[in-house]
């Protein structure tokens, strides 16, 4: 049997060839199309987990700011709020090689901001547990006088000029953060108040 004779019987031609390749050049775009979307899909959702870490952090740093301001705070706890912060910025940052500028670099400012301020605390803690060793080691009564004075420590205020470096450090993270709407911090103070309203971006 010829070849015009089976076309003849089958109703093909010699122009009916390529059509698989053409099929399949089809499905390769699909896929690729489908892998381009859910590129995309990853993309916006890291930028979108990203957003929601460095606006949880920014808020809790706007809180610890306040708290370090005050004239009573507890600077072991609010070591250990920074700390903790300080991770969750961490975290955040680990995303930064697929996080938009416009996600990335306000976090990073903040961060550094956050570093800064647990430098701070986490000095004047350490001052005052010197002080507090030295003033119990002049002093007869050693047991009762080390108590006293390690109770205190904790809960004793930061210097003025402290305050001072404290809130500009509280500009600055305002000012890295846009300025959109303001929303209530979830993270309550070290001193017992919610914190008021912040700025996350």
């Amino acid at each position: 049997m010829t070849w015009r004779t089976h076309a003849a019987k089958t109703g093909g031609t010699r122009a009916d060839t390529p059509r698989p390749r053409a099929g399949l050049a089809a499905r390769l775009g699909l896929i690729v199309l489908g892998l381009v979307l859910m590129g995309f899909a990853a993309f916006t959702g890291i930028n979108a987990i990203g957003s929601h870490l460095s606006s949880q952090a920014a808020s809790t740093l706007s809180s610890n700011l306040r708290s370090a301001a005050s004239n009573n705070v507890d600077l072991s706890t609010l070591l250990a709020l920074q700390k903790r912060n300080d991770s969750r910025f961490d975290n955040t940052l680990k995303l930064s090689p697929a996080l938009l500028p416009s996600v990335r670099e306000p976090a990073e400012k903040n961060a550094a901001t956050s570093r800064r301020l647990t430098k701070l605390i986490d000095k004047e803690l350490a001052s005052s547990k010197s002080s507090s060793t030295t003033s119990s080691s002049a002093s007869q009564s050693a047991s009762s006088s080390s108590s006293s004075s390690s109770t205190s420590s904790s809960s004793q205020s930061l210097t003025d000029e402290q305050r001072k470096k404290i809130k500009e450090m509280l500009a600055s993270q305002s000012a890295a953060s846009p300025s959109a709407s303001s929303t209530s911090s979830s993270t309550s103070s070290p001193t017992g108040s919610s914190s008021s309203s912040v700025r996350p971006w």
